[in-house]
């Protein structure tokens, strides 16, 4: 009875080891304040999107009912167009990806919008809109809380020099 004790012990201790994965769907970030874990971003019909390498990533979290984070799709779609190719744009959220793709349908807006898979929460993000630049190195250079006005030569001048 003591050894099954000590086996199913061992068991359970190796399935709570912590493995680092690096399936090519996920972005590996490292945060340092918050849970570690990466971003798993999915296409609306359900495939994985793996931003391009050596791009700066610039991911909104957004949700179909935040009217801040609608008021400024406009702006980011703007912004997109001002900002060199070393730049991607995804637009992610973490509702069901038919409730998304509905709000896409209703829209007029050239924006990539994705399906955050592995959630809000798994980022430590409590706050929509919230904006996540990513290096092309995958570690997060700046976490933007809050709408703002994208377009702007501030905000703009901001990104480029964060990618430097």
């Amino acid at each position: 009875m003591i050894r099954l004790l000590g086996l199913i012990g061992i068991v359970l201790l190796g399935a709570c080891e912590t493995k680092k994965n690096t399936h090519p769907t996920e972005i590996p970030l490292e945060i340092a304040s918050q849970k570690n874990q990466p971003i798993r971003l999915m296409t609306l019909d359900g495939k994985p999107i793996v931003p391009k390498e050596g791009k700066t990533l610039i991911l909104n979290l957004w949700a179909t009912w935040c009217k801040p984070c609608i008021e400024e799709m406009p702006a980011l779609e703007r912004m997109a167009d001002q900002l060199p190719d070393h730049f991607e744009l995804i637009l992610a959220s973490d509702e069901k990806s038919e409730r998304i793709q509905a709000f896409v349908n209703r829209q007029s807006l050239a924006l990539t919008f994705a399906h955050l898979a592995s959630g809000q929460d798994a980022l430590g993000v409590y706050s929509l809109p919230t904006t996540i630049i990513i290096g092309s190195d995958g570690k997060i250079l700046q976490t933007m809380v809050g709408a703002r006005a994208w377009d702007s030569p501030e905000q703009i001048n901001e990104l480029l020099s964060l990618a430097k």
